[in-house]
């Protein structure tokens, strides 16, 4: 549920957490039968190094662009549903 201070798009809002650090990240097209895109990321802590594959759904609508996912979840406002979540799905890198 989104409140003041927990938004899904925010300037405190992150998927690395506090010790982590983005080392780099990119949209790739994921190899689902939607092809749909996805963001991949590298996190780094110490001697540690995640792969990170995260998107955001609004409304059932996958998007890896935050600007798209504040306009999105604005128009919801508007609807019924006013869904929305991120999804991430990460593996330790060795």
């Amino acid at each position: 549920r989104q409140e003041r201070g927990r938004e899904l798009v925010g300037s405190e809002s992150s998927l690395a957490g506090r010790d982590w650090h983005e080392s780099w990240s990119k949209v790739v097209s994921s190899r689902d039968a939607l092809g749909a895109p996805v963001r991949e990321t590298l996190l780094a802590r110490a001697d540690e190094r995640r792969l990170v594959w995260s998107w955001y759904e609004v409304r059932g609508v996958r998007e890896v662009t935050p600007w798209r996912v504040k306009l999105r979840e604005g128009l919801a406002v508007f609807g019924a549903e006013r869904r929305s979540a991120v999804v991430a799905v990460s593996a330790e890198c060795r």
